[in-house]
């Protein structure tokens, strides 16, 4: 009991420290995606919105799985002490995701080269192969993001995604602007070299703040079998939370119009900022909740995970009356009026998706952390063919609206689905009608 007040300190600074970059984000993000919005209009930006779901959908081998999986593992070895066993999981993952990021792009520049002429920077394929160089970096970026994490330093990951990486594509965005060079396969390689900028960061703060420091005569130890098999589950729940939070763009692509798809994607901007407090939250409590169900401790871990909850769940239904009333002329103010006609309703249903899906709380990561990531996996299955079910149902007849329907019905199905199983498998309940009992 004695240390619970320093450990809760700890959280609690890290907390405010990571709520800090969310906040600065918000406006950083805003002016980015205004300045895209408008600029581009609504036919480029929803090429340009396409195009970035098609990279994160082809990324998925790479990134989908590894913070999370090494969040938990390199957690479990500093607590352990098994310094061969880290050593030996990093140089695994970083000689994986670089082999296959080269591998993978290689292949898709072929194609592209196949299909298309690098005169036509319009073609999806060209552009395409353009954002596709930022494959081997993101896969890095994964890993040192998990790294971090596991060591307990969520913080700085959090800083180069929240606030490093909006502010120098805002810094970019109105330099090319200013100079009348922005289009959108501009747009992409400033994508690209942020993607450099971020990975050579997290390295330079890896290299300083690792627990490896100080131990060269220690030898790695390899368990290649044992890591693919731990890590598949966490990708494949990598591979159904991208699916899940992309299909509405994609499936919008394929069987609406480009200004759907531009709709939907300002409406995601605008709804995201709802599910802010699930983005603070995640990154600081999971090493804290693999050390609490290591000492079998589920009552601490049961009163932070209520904690958190109840102060995200005040946040996010506070703020999405705001942009309930408010959202129209916001949209209107921000993005334009042509914007604030097609993203409205979309995103008054998203609101109400977040802010379900805080209610909620962390359900996912807690079983991940906990070994039942399986089970994690069953119920992003679950929500992933609700929403493809729901969107070849309504987005024929609603477009975005019905995207947005759809995404809801997936995110209430996983989530309900999930809490029943912490509460049959680890005895905990910390939802948000649960943390005001």
């Amino acid at each position: 009991m004695r240390t619970s007040k320093p450990r809760d300190s700890r959280i609690g600074r890290t907390v405010i420290k990571i709520s800090s970059f969310y906040l600065l984000n918000v406006p950083l993000v805003l002016l980015s995606s205004i300045i895209l919005a408008r600029l581009l209009g609504p036919e480029d930006y929803g090429r340009y919105s396409y195009v970035l779901s098609l990279v994160s959908i082809i990324s998925l081998p790479l990134v989908a799985g590894f913070p999370q999986y090494l969040t938990r593992s390199i957690a479990t070895s500093v607590q352990a002490k098994n310094w061969s066993e880290y050593k030996g999981l990093v140089i695994f993952s970083v000689g994986f995701v670089t082999s296959c990021g080269i591998l993978f792009y290689l292949v898709s520049f072929i194609l592209g080269r196949v299909v298309s002429s690098p005169e036509s920077d319009g073609d999806l394929s060209f552009l395409l192969s353009i954002a596709l160089l930022a494959l081997p970096l993101n896969g890095l970026i994964a890993v040192l993001t998990g790294v971090l994490r596991g060591e307990a330093r969520p913080e700085t990951p959090e800083f180069s995604k929240k606030l490093l990486q909006p502010l120098l594509l805002l810094l970019l965005l109105v330099s090319v602007w200013f100079v009348d060079f922005l289009n959108l396969m501009v747009v992409l390689w400033i994508q690209v070299a942020i993607s450099l900028v971020l990975f050579i960061f997290l390295f330079a703060k890896t290299i300083l703040h690792s627990s490896l420091r100080g131990t060269h005569s220690i030898r790695p130890e390899f368990k290649v079998a044992s890591w693919f098999a731990g890590i598949g589950p966490f990708m494949l729940i990598g591979v159904f939370t991208t699916f899940s939070a992309e299909i509405g763009i994609l499936m919008l692509g394929s069987m609406s119009d480009d200004s759907d798809v531009a709709a939907l994607r300002v409406a995601q901007r605008a709804a995201g900022f709802i599910a802010l407090p699930l983005a603070v939250m995640n990154p600081v409590l999971s090493p804290k909740v693999v050390q609490f169900y290591k000492c079998n401790d589920t009552v601490s871990m049961q009163s932070m995970l209520r904690e958190f909850t109840r102060k995200a769940f005040v946040f996010a239904f506070s703020l999405g009356v705001i942009l309930a009333l408010f959202g129209e002329n916001l949209l209107s103010i921000a993005y334009g009026a042509e914007y604030s006609v097609i993203a409205y309703m979309p995103m008054l249903v998203l609101v109400f998706s977040n802010i379900c899906n805080v209610a909620f709380g962390s359900v996912g990561m807690v079983l991940s952390m906990t070994g039942y990531e399986r089970i994690t996996l069953l119920g992003q299955l679950i929500g992933l063919s609700t929403t493809a079910v729901a969107g070849f149902i309504f987005i024929p007849s609603y477009g975005s609206v019905g995207a947005a329907g759809a995404m809801l019905a997936g995110t209430f199905s996983w989530n309900l689905f999930l809490s029943i199983q912490v509460k049959k498998r680890l005895g905990v309940s910390f939802g948000a009608s649960k943390s005001y009992k």
